[in-house]
C-alpha cells in the first residue's frame, strides 16, 4: 500500500513539475499572428522604450533547450540575440522600439496583395486611432522586424498596439503593455492662430499652415520668409514638430492640444549663427499612411 502511495507522490510531482514547465514555456511564448493569405508570421518579442538587448533565452530555456528531448526541444521559441543603440527623438526623449519575428513565404508567383505590409496602430483609452509612423532605422531584415518610433501616445497609463495588414485591414496582432515612458503629468501648451508670424531686426518668418501630405513628406510647413535686410537673403531649412508629451517627428499626436513647430533660417553668413523661430499652433487633423519599411535581406 505504501508503495503505491509513494508511487502516486511521484507521478503527481512529475505532472506538477510539467504543468509548472508547460506554464513557464507558455508565459514565454511570443504572441503571434498570421496574414489572412498564410504566407507571413509575426510574433512580438519585445517592446519598451530607449536602448535594449534583447536575448530570447535565459538561463531555464537554455537548460531546456539544451536538456529537453529534440522532439519537444523542437516546439520552443527560435533563439534570438540582438542589440539595438537608437537615439533620443528630436524632443530629447526616449524612443519606443518594437521587434517581431518574420516567417515569410511568398511562393513563386506572389500577387500584388500578398504578404504582410504591416501598419502599426496605437489606440488611446478614448477609442481614438493614431497610426504610428516608425523611424529610419526601422528595417525589415531577414527574419525578423525592427520598428522604432519617435511619437506614441505617451499620455495614456496602458500602450494598446495593433498590427494591422495594409492590404486587406486584417489585424495581424492586438495587444496591450504598461506604457513604456508614462507622459500622464505633462504640460498642455496653449496653440496660436494661422497664420502666425515672428521676426526680428532681419527677417519676418510667417508660417501660413502645412502643405498637402504625401507619403515620403507627410507633414511640411508652409512657411514665408521675408528678409527685412537687403544684404541677407534668408530662407527656411530645417525644422522640428513636438508636442508637450514628448512626441516629436511626423507622428505626432493630432489629440494634444497644440504643436510647437521650431523653423530654422540659412543664408544669413557663414559666421552669424542659425536663426530659430517657434510657433505653437493647433494640430492639422489629415494623417498619411506610414512609409514603406526599408528591406535588407
Amino acid at each position: 500500500m505504501w508503495r503505491r502511495i509513494r508511487q502516486r507522490k511521484w507521478t503527481a510531482s512529475l505532472l506538477l513539475l510539467l504543468l509548472i514547465l508547460g506554464g513557464y514555456v507558455y508565459s514565454r511564448w511570443p504572441i503571434r499572428g498570421t496574414s489572412s493569405d498564410g504566407t507571413t508570421t509575426i510574433e512580438l518579442l519585445h517592446v519598451g522604450a530607449g536602448s535594449f538587448d534583447y536575448e530570447s533565452d535565459d538561463a531555464i530555456m537554455k537548460v531546456l533547450r539544451q536538456w529537453l528531448p529534440k522532439p519537444l526541444a523542437s516546439h520552443l521559441p527560435g533563439r534570438l540575440s540582438l542589440s539595438r543603440r537608437p537615439p533620443y527623438n528630436d524632443s530629447g526623449f526616449l524612443k519606443l522600439q518594437m521587434l517581431f519575428s518574420w516567417k515569410e513565404n511568398l511562393g513563386p508567383k506572389p500577387g500584388p496583395k500578398s504578404g504582410l505590409r504591416p501598419e502599426i496602430q496605437f489606440i488611446d483609452s478614448q477609442g481614438r486611432i493614431h497610426i504610428g509612423q516608425w523611424d529610419r532605422r526601422s528595417q525589415n531584415m531577414s527574419g525578423f522586424l525592427y520598428l522604432g518610433f519617435d511619437a506614441w501616445p505617451r499620455r495614456e497609463k496602458i500602450l494598446h498596439c495593433r498590427v494591422v495588414n495594409r492590404n486587406d485591414g486584417q489585424v495581424v496582432l492586438d495587444f496591450k503593455v504598461p506604457n513604456p515612458d508614462d507622459q500622464r503629468d505633462a504640460p498642455h501648451w496653449t496653440p496660436r492662430p494661422l497664420p502666425a508670424t515672428a521676426e526680428d531686426d532681419q527677417v519676418r518668418v510667417t508660417l501660413k499652415g502645412f502643405k498637402p501630405p504625401s507619403q515620403y513628406n507627410p507633414l511640411v510647413p508652409d512657411v514665408d520668409v521675408q528678409s527685412l535686410d537687403p544684404i541677407r537673403g534668408y530662407r527656411w531649412g530645417p525644422f522640428v514638430i513636438e508636442d508637450a508629451s514628448g512626441n516629436s517627428g511626423t507622428g505626432v499626436l493630432r489629440t494634444e492640444t497644440a504643436w510647437r513647430v521650431h523653423i530654422s533660417l540659412v543664408g544669413g553668413g557663414p559666421s552669424e549663427p542659425q536663426k530659430r523661430f517657434t510657433f505653437d499652433i493647433a494640430p492639422i487633423q489629415t494623417q498619411p499612411p506610414p512609409a514603406p519599411v526599408s528591406s535588407r535581406r
